[in-house]
């Protein structure tokens, strides 16, 4: 199985940054490709806190053009369970 890391610098102190991140009822507002979000648990973000996401993400496909456009890249729907 592959891990991939991403980091980034936020220029916010910590206390935000958590909260923001942490709003998950809100997540549509603060990442542009999450669509929809459903609480699976009926509390606040911490441990056990489950959650349904819709995400909308960009596919590029070097060996196989899309059938629907001249360009290799097409956007796909994602929905997944996230567990805290």
């Amino acid at each position: 199985m592959t891990t991939v890391t991403v980091t980034s610098q936020i220029a916010a102190p910590v206390e935000k940054t958590f909260a923001m991140f942490t709003d998950i009822e809100h997540a549509t507002e603060h990442v542009s490709g999450i669509k929809e979000v459903e609480m699976l648990t009926p509390f606040k973000f911490g441990l056990g806190t489950r959650w349904r996401e819709t995400r909308e993400v960009l596919v590029a496909d070097p060996l196989y053009p899309n059938p629907l456009s001249e360009t290799h890249e097409y956007l796909v729907s994602i929905d997944r369970v996230v567990c805290a």
